[in-house]
This record gives C-alpha cells, sequence and structure tokens, in this order.
C-alpha cells in the first residue's frame, strides 16, 4: 500500500512538473524574486508539489540560505528534472540571468515525457493482459473441451493425454516466466 501511495504522489508530481515550470516562468519574468515566486507556485499549485514550494518559501523566509532551501527541494520533489530546476534556480539567483526560456522549453519536456510514461503505461497494461489470456485460454480450452467431447474425455484419461497435459503447463509455466522476467525490465521505467 505504501509503494502505491508513494507511485501515486510521484505520478501526481510529474504531472504538476510542467504547470510548476510555467508559473515559475511567468513569475520571475514579472520581476518577482526567488522568495516571492517559490511562494507565488506554493500558493497556485495543488498536491505535493504545492507543499515542497510552500515549505521552501517558508525556509526562504526563516533565513535558510537558497541553496540550502533550492537542495531540499530538489530532494524532496522526486520528478525527473528537480535537480536541474535546482541548479538553475540557484545559478538565476545569484546571477539574476532569466530563465524564461529554460523554463518554458522545461515545462515543454515535461509534457512530453509525461506523453511518454503513459503510453508505456498503456503498453505494459496491454501486456499483462496479454499474459493473462494467453495463459489462461489453454485451461480453459481444456476445461471446456473436456466438457463437451466424450472422446476428448478418453483420451485425457490416458496415460498419453496426462502426459501431454502436463507439458503443456509445464510450457505455459516456462513461458510466464520468461514474459515475468521481461516485464520485470519493463516496469522499472513505469
Amino acid at each position: 500500500r505504501e509503494l502505491s501511495r508513494r507511485r501515486r504522489a510521484r505520478r501526481e508530481v510529474v504531472a504538476a512538473m510542467p504547470g510548476v515550470y510555467r508559473t515559475l516562468s511567468v513569475a520571475l519574468a514579472s520581476g518577482q524574486t526567488l522568495a516571492q515566486a517559490v511562494a507565488y507556485v506554493g500558493s497556485r499549485e495543488r498536491g505535493p508539489v504545492s507543499e515542497a514550494f510552500a515549505r521552501m518559501s517558508l525556509r526562504l523566509r526563516c533565513g535558510s540560505s537558497t541553496e540550502d532551501a533550492v537542495a531540499l527541494l530538489a530532494r524532496e520533489l522526486d520528478a525527473p528534472g528537480a535537480e536541474l530546476l535546482a541548479t538553475a534556480l540557484v545559478i538565476s539567483h545569484r546571477t539574476g540571468s532569466p530563465l524564461r526560456d529554460l523554463l518554458m522549453r522545461s515545462a515543454a519536456l515535461a509534457e512530453r515525457q509525461g506523453e511518454f510514461e503513459r503510453m508505456l503505461g498503456v503498453k505494459t497494461a496491454q501486456v499483462r493482459l496479454s499474459v493473462r489470456i494467453v495463459s489462461l485460454l489453454p485451461a480453459v480450452m481444456i476445461a471446456i473441451l473436456a466438457l463437451v467431447s466424450p472422446d476428448f474425455q478418453s483420451g485425457l484419461l490416458t496415460p498419453a493425454g496426462v502426459g501431454c497435459v502436463c507439458l503443456a503447463a509445464m510450457l505455459d509455466g516456462v513461458a510466464l516466466l520468461i514474459i515475468r522476467r521481461l516485464m520485470a525490465g519493463v516496469t522499472r521505467w513505469t
């Protein structure tokens, strides 16, 4: 359950990041300081992202250094590009360089990454469904044929029939193990 909660929170953060990049871009481009822009994001966004930016805003108001506050923000945000965002914010704070183009481009890239992750999730779900169907199909067919066909029933009860069913079950089990091993590599990326 905890793993599911963490995944859901991470998906929320990843989904919110394009909006965060855009909001920061607008806030910083309008002349706000980093502390004001962070407070603005903390008040405008929702969920774990809002909480992380609100904590960063509080740290900055309480006298924490920008580098420390941004480093803690990067650790709290479990999202791709959080480290890059932290580095860009520190550089912008030190040099006063505008981040509008960088943040807008980051928003577009974060959206594309989200689309790719959704497509990968859909493909993974399709493969899982196919595995379930393919693995259950032989057992269902044997059960239906055993109920419907008297010839199949008599052949099934012979030693050769039992051997064939055991061999088929063993091959089905080996195929499932191979598919699970392949899926383990794919699910690490989702």
